[in-house]
């Protein structure tokens, strides 16, 4: 999962960072960090993501379309 995914799925999910780093079990500047680039997402993150958005093909799909 790249950076631009992750933060559609924020978006899609109509919630801002803290409220998306509490529903994935991270802290809010984690969710800053990977969105600006300055870390990766980590398996363990990217797999917790998946868990709590079951949809994250369809919004994958999306980002691809935008692109």
């Amino acid at each position: 999962m790249d950076k631009k995914t992750f933060k559609l799925i924020r978006q899609v999910a109509g919630l801002n960072q803290h409220e998306f780093a509490k529903k994935i079990g991270v802290s809010r500047s984690t969710v800053a960090y990977v969105e600006a680039g300055y870390i990766g997402i980590s398996k363990e993150v990217e797999q917790k993501v998946k868990n709590r958005f079951s949809d994250i093909e369809k919004i994958r799909k999306l980002t691809i379309g935008a692109e």
